[in-house]
């Protein structure tokens, strides 16, 4: 089953009413098509805290936990002036794969040309982006 973003926010207002700071949990969920709670307790296993955001490095982490291999495109992406997540979206648009873009304290997932966020069509600038390998699909 494909895990879409508003999937993910209807299951998390369920289960945490007053969590915040979701991001990370969601782009895992997402990318790796967990269930929100599995995601949620890969995240929390690493340290994340109840309402708070966590690290770029515990993100990566949590990818490789689940078994996701990530390839840095960053440098792609510059070299194709391709700096914000519209401009992203554009470029990408029928490509079937998955992404994790990383902007300014926030993570979001993009998979199989639609971004799996609030943030679609932003004019947010592209820090860093992984292209997640998933052997199970």
């Amino acid at each position: 089953m494909n895990q879409t973003y508003n999937q993910i926010i209807s299951e998390s207002k369920m289960v945490h009413f007053t969590e915040t700071n979701l991001c990370s949990v969601i782009a895992l969920s997402v990318a790796a098509n967990l269930p929100y709670l599995d995601a949620y307790n890969v995240m929390k296993s690493l340290g994340r805290k109840f309402g708070k955001g966590v690290s770029l490095d515990m993100i990566l982490d949590s990818f490789k936990q689940v078994g996701l291999k990530l390839e840095n495109i960053t440098k792609d992406l510059c070299q194709n002036k391709i700096n914000t997540i519209s401009q992203f979206e554009r470029y990408h648009s029928n490509i079937n794969a998955t992404f994790v873009i990383f902007v300014k304290n926030h993570v979001l997932c993009w998979k199989n040309g639609r971004t799996e966020d609030y943030t679609a069509n932003s004019r947010k600038r592209i820090v860093c982006a992984y292209y997640v390998q998933n052997p199970k699909d």
